[in-house]
């Protein structure tokens, strides 16, 4: 399970599509909506740009959005400049001697090797870049042995670098080889390191920023959009479409308490997925049938909100269909 809140992703992009639908007679140009899989591993934007999502026809600008579980109930927020951090996986190979545990003499202990890098690569961050330059480098899995009275000829260590500047990230990535060869060395032993550079920073678009603001404040008002001071050292293929054309990435608020992400037991404020269907695709002028329409939903027969903004539209029939310029594709 990865508790990132797709189901509500996907619930924002569809309800969006089903809005806009419902408007297409005020609007002009084509939109397109993305149901992209593998986020989780951060390869499916780079698939979709592949099979040519950008193009036929010819995109202009990108909006996406991820849950925010450190929002306040009700609001949304973003940032101008780096949103999230850039993402690397490593591997790191360990090689020693293997041996009997009562002889570690006649052998070169992999695990011992592995023990001093979880500490020394530690000090990567600490010491060798600037406390100015947010980054963050963590091995999440060792693997190695098989048996508590055998010393073993291989450890595996793999984990991941995050960091918001690409001077840092090549630092980071250059230390991190540095300390596993010497590491390794002083003790006997060899060690290499894969670097398996995942996705960049999300760089939210300047101006598309300050117009995202403006349109969410006069949708949503002043006291419900955030302008988040720190970017977040998680991260998002979403950089991926940045780097092709300009965009934003906001955050959309989730929990009901202050459960954290990544947990499965959370509890969706529904008025949010109405929010962010909204907020996804909203342009440069406020028509007063998009307000009615957001009013009308709220109050479809079934829809309890038991004076609290939980409520949850669910449309009785909709072809799901997405709408586009004559000759174009969805």
């Amino acid at each position: 399970m990865h508790a990132c809140g797709h189901d509500i992703h996907a619930t924002v992009v569809l309800g969006s599509a089903i809005v806009l639908q419902g408007l297409r007679e005020q609007m002009s140009g084509t939109i397109k909506f993305l149901f992209q899989p593998a986020e989780e591993i951060l390869e499916g934007a780079k698939s979709l740009i592949a099979a040519g999502v950008l193009s036929s026809p010819e995109v202009d600008a990108l909006m996406g959005v991820h849950t925010w579980p450190d929002l306040p109930v009700g609001t949304v927020g973003l940032k101008r400049g780096a949103m999230t951090a850039a993402s690397d996986f490593i591997t790191i190979e360990v090689k020693g001697k293997s041996g009997h545990a009562a002889h570690p003499e006649d052998t070169v202990d992999p695990i011992v090797i592995a023990g001093h890098l979880l500490s020394a690569l530690q000090t990567i961050v600490s010491r060798e870049l600037s406390p100015l330059r947010p980054a963050v480098l963590t091995i999440g899995r060792i693997n190695g042995g098989q048996a508590p009275n055998s010393i073993p000829e291989r450890v595996e260590l793999s984990g991941m670098i995050r960091s918001l500047d690409e001077e840092s990230r090549a630092k980071i990535i250059r230390s991190t080889k540095r300390i596993c060869e010497h590491t390794a060395k002083t003790f006997n032993g060899r060690a290499s390191v894969e670097v398996k550079q995942a996705t960049s920073t999300v760089s939210n678009d300047p101006e598309m920023t300050e117009h995202f603001f403006d349109c969410a404040t006069r949708v949503l008002g002043k006291e419900r959009v955030v302008r988040l001071e720190e970017p977040s050292l998680g991260s998002e293929d979403f950089a991926y479409y940045l780097a092709e054309k300009p965009g934003v990435f906001f955050a959309l608020e989730r929990m009901l308490n202050t459960m954290k992400i990544r947990n499965n037991r959370y509890i969706v404020h529904g008025l949010n997925l109405v929010k962010g269907r909204f907020l996804q695709v909203f342009k440069s002028s406020v028509p007063s049938r998009f307000r009615l329409e957001m009013k009308s939903m709220m109050s479809q027969k079934g829809c309890e909100n038991n004076g609290e903004d939980t409520c949850i539209y669910e449309p009785s029939s909709c072809t799901g269909r997405v709408w586009g310029r004559q000759n174009s594709r969805a």
